[in-house]
């Protein structure tokens, strides 16, 4: 987790004041999560500024390849995110044999993933921090698991993110955090913090059916006001 080179391109973002925030394994990990990191993934409010931010230090837009592997970013409307590599980037790059001794082997920068912050439903305004707040990480995982097409790349990769929030990260059980969630969240919270499955297909639907629910009674409870005619 403290490899300079590995969050170049979250420096260069900040040095441009470029609002943004480390995102999916980074955060997780931040947090205690076990994991081995592959992509960067940073949320910016703004893909085309970040993007031309780093394309000015060297980054260049990633171009797919026929024999490109599906992943949960294919799952994504393709506004939503943005792929970038990296200055030192090479492509296939030959591994030496026997593997180098950890001293000698020199670190490289990873493949960049930019997201869109309303994409992930966060608001990055006033935020200073390089990793999310922890309610910040656990509202929007929900949110998108609930959100995303049942059986799909992104459910499934959303659900194994929580699966192991409520299993490796201590503080989700803290009861303050609760009260920072979205009120159409607390009940996935409370059923995942309590060994509830949540991240099966079923589990998924069933959390689902009972938020679209909490959200159409919040919106028939609210008072409607009458206009008067003539009224500006």
């Amino acid at each position: 987790m403290g490899d300079p080179e590995r969050y170049e391109a979250y420096r260069v973002l900040q040095r441009n004041d470029i609002p943004c925030v480390v995102w999916l394994e980074d955060a997780l990990g931040h947090y205690g999560m076990n994991t081995v990191l592959f992509r960067l993934h940073i949320i910016v409010a703004s893909i085309d500024t970040a993007t031309e931010a780093l394309l000015l230090k060297g980054w260049t837009i990633y171009k797919p390849r026929p024999n490109d592997l599906q992943s949960f970013l294919s799952d994504m409307p393709t506004s939503s995110y943005r792929r970038l590599l990296p200055p030192d980037w090479v492509d296939d790059p030959v591994e030496p044999w026997p593997p180098l001794p950890p001293d000698q082997q020199v670190q490289t920068q990873p493949e960049l993933v930019l997201f869109s912050a309303d994409f992930w439903n966060i608001s990055l305004y006033g935020n200073k921090s390089m990793f999310p707040p922890l309610e910040m990480l656990v509202d929007s995982l929900i949110t998108a698991t609930l959100d995303s097409p049942d059986g799909s790349f992104l459910q499934s990769r959303l659900s194994v993110y929580i699966c192991a929030l409520y299993s490796e990260i201590t503080g989700v059980k803290h009861d303050d955090l609760v009260a920072s969630l979205s009120p159409a969240n607390r009940h996935f919270h409370h059923d995942g913090v309590n060994g509830i499955r949540v991240t099966t297909i079923p589990g998924i639907k069933r959390q689902r059916e009972f938020r679209d629910k909490l959200r159409e009674s919040c919106i028939v409870s609210e008072p409607v006001v009458n206009r008067v005619e003539g009224d500006n």
